[in-house]
């Protein structure tokens, strides 16, 4: 039955988009000949950076582009140049902010996090539903192409409705076992080593990989947003690339394409010029520090920071630190090898030559341009992905990790010291930065854009079996099952039978015994 849904599905789908791709309102802004309407979304956080840049190439490319989110972002898009649709109210700053300090101090990221992602999702869906609707309805042209990420998934259920071809931008690796369900992939958030692991280790990621399949299916997901329902047979980007994520036998439709930096994302020529001539005064080697723009620092681990990064004189420190947290900072005005600024382009910082190092906490963008740009990292993970990426890059030999419950400042001093001296971290930092460079970056990622625009949706030539017909049946894992049940049947009859003919001779041997002692009585 599932397959002759899918086989209808398809049929409507095929029905339904000549209507919209052949003929244009006449309405429609005229566009160059060749050009697609592309509509990225993402919600108000990190994932919203690699949606942009992508958008600025297609934009580039002479593609109509918009990119749709909550309000909490409207300034950053159109500081872009690029067109914003609205679909909300979004969190405030300091909201967001409150819900990162209690999710690192003890409660739990999925209890805190995962309703602001559901509501979220549930109000872009509700949004964008209205918005094609009424598109739909005034006989305008609807996209050609919807791309959203995963915490945004719902949404791509709706362009669906409307025949809007979908894909999946992913800012983060190909975590296991949401996109890579290999039973020999380390779980996202687990000690377990990627190689080298122990029959009980082996044994939680084959238990992973089987509870993803046949458990987690049937008690449900603990967030809608990563129900592969909505990405089943999509084409999914991973911004990442092998060796930075754990390497694994990867689908067609899952595409590395490496962080998504435009060349002039890394010009120096986007710093200041005061900061340029701050960068340029020494010979001293500057570790570049930021922590994102969600988490941040506070009266306890700011002391700290400051006496580990600051209270040496081995290398000069540029952080880029929100003003709300500056007053968690001793007095640094006296301090010439620290220069504190509200927002520093990281990819222009850690292009600079003076940079050696980056101390982060780990989230994915500036954990990926950092390597593609060949600098080791210095983390300092909060929750979430962020722990996990760390020991990633740490087992790659690029990075070292610090415990934010256990800082401190001869802690940091050591590890900076480390990553700093000891080449081996610049070397591989290196080595990932020449694979990155060979996905393509956005180039590519714009270039799967205009591929499934091409293919109106339609990837059944990149679906293996497993896309098409399932885990189990790719797998062989019936035929398996059924032999380990018949081998194990097989074994309890043979027991069986065993037994039996031990019995009866047992009691043939018990028989003669008994006729033997009889006769050896008579003749006494």
């Amino acid at each position: 039955m599932r397959w002759l849904a899918a086989l209808l599905l398809e049929a409507l789908v095929l029905v339904r988009r000549p209507h919209r791709v052949s003929g244009e309102a006449a309405s429609a802004p005229e566009r160059p000949e060749g050009s697609l309407r592309v509509l990225l979304s993402s919600i108000p956080f990190s994932p919203v950076h690699p949606i942009i840049e992508l958008a600025k190439e297609l934009s580039k490319r002479g593609h109509d582009v918009q990119v749709a989110s909550l309000s909490s972002v409207q300034e950053k898009v159109e500081r872009a140049g690029l067109a914003f649709v609205n679909l909300g109210e979004g969190a405030s700053e300091a909201q967001v902010a409150e819900k990162a300090r209690a999710s690192v101090h003890g409660a739990s990221s999925l209890k805190v996090w995962g309703p602001v992602f559901e509501e979220m999702s549930a109000r872009m869906s509700d949004s964008l539903d209205n918005l094609f609707a009424s598109s739909a309805a005034a006989s305008a042209s609807l996209p050609d192409v919807y791309v959203t990420t995963v915490l945004t998934s719902p949404t791509m259920e709706v362009a669906s409705k409307y025949s809007i071809p979908v894909m999946v931008s992913q800012c983060e690796l190909a975590l296991a076992p949401r996109h890579n369900t290999m039973p020999y992939s380390v779980p996202v958030g687990s000690s377990v080593p990627y190689v080298g692991a122990t029959i009980m280790q082996r044994l939680r990621k084959l238990w992973a990989a089987f509870s993803w399949h046949f458990i987690v299916p049937v008690r449900g997901y603990p967030l809608t947003v990563i129900h592969p329902k909505y990405t089943d047979g999509v084409l999914k980007m991973i911004h990442s690339v092998p060796g930075i994520d754990y390497p694994f036998h990867a689908q067609p439709l899952i595409q590395y394409t490496g962080p998504l930096l435009r060349n002039d994302s890394t010009q120096l020529s986007r710093l200041e010029p005061s900061l340029l001539e701050w960068l340029d005064a020494s010979d001293l080697p500057v570790v570049y520090v930021s922590l994102g723009t969600v988490f941040g620092i506070d009266e306890t681990t700011g002391p700290i920071l400051f006496e580990g990064l600051v209270n040496q004189s081995e290398w000069r420190v540029l952080w880029a630190l929100k003003a709300r947290d500056w007053r968690y900072l001793p007095s640094h005005e006296d301090s010439p090898n620290l220069r504190i600024l509200p927002w520093v382009p990281t990819p222009a910082a850690l292009s600079h030559p003076r940079v050696k190092a980056f101390f982060s906490h780990c989230g994915a963008n500036g954990l990926h341009e950092s390597l593609h740009i060949g600098k080791p990292i210095i983390g300092m993970p909060f929750i979430g992905d962020q722990p996990d990426n760390c020991l990633r890059v740490q087992r790659a030999g690029a990075a070292v990790c610090l415990n934010v419950a256990s800082l401190t400042a001869q802690g940091i001093q050591q590890s900076i010291s480390e990553v700093i001296s000891n080449l081996s971290y610049r070397d591989t930092a290196m080595k990932l930065s020449r694979i990155s460079h060979t996905y393509g970056g956005v180039k590519r990622a714009a270039d799967l854009v205009e591929l499934v625009a091409f293919l109106r949706g339609d990837t059944l030539q990149l679906q293996t079996v497993a896309d098409r017909e399932g885990f189990i049946s790719a797998f062989a894992l019936d035929f398996i099952a059924a032999g380990f049940m018949l081998a194990f049947i097989s074994g309890i009859a043979c027991s069986a039978c065993c037994r039996m003919v031990c019995d009866l001779l047992l009691r043939r041997r018990g028989r003669r015994h008994d006729d033997t002692a009889e006769k050896k009585q008579k003749r006494a």
